[in-house]
C-alpha cells in the first residue's frame, strides 16, 4: 500500500527563509505550498473549510508578515468554522 504524501502549508514572506524551508521539506518528501501573506493564509483556511482546497497536515506560520502579524492570522483562523 502506498503512503499518502503529507502536505505542509508554509506562511512566510522572506524569500531566503522560504527557499531553505522549501528545500528541506521537499527533501523529506513532503508536499509544500508557500503563502507569502497573512491574508492569503486566512483565505486558504477558508478554502479548506469550504472544500475548495486540500486540508494540510501542518501549517507553519511566521509571526512577522507584511500585512498582518502571525498572531492575528492565528486568531482569525481560530474564528473560521
Amino acid at each position: 500500500m502506498k503512503e499518502k504524501i503529507k502536505k505542509i502549508i508554509l506562511v512566510e514572506d522572506d524569500e531566503a527563509i522560504t527557499d531553505i524551508y522549501k528545500t528541506m521539506i521537499e527533501m523529506a518528501h513532503f508536499d509544500i505550498e508557500v503563502l507569502n501573506s497573512g491574508e492569503k493564509a486566512i483565505g486558504a483556511v477558508k478554502d479548506i473549510v469550504t472544500g475548495e482546497r486540500q486540508k494540510p497536515d501542518l501549517i507553519i506560520l511566521d509571526l512577522i508578515l507584511p500585512d498582518i502579524n502571525g498572531l492575528q492570522v492565528f486568531s482569525e483562523i481560530k474564528k473560521i468554522k
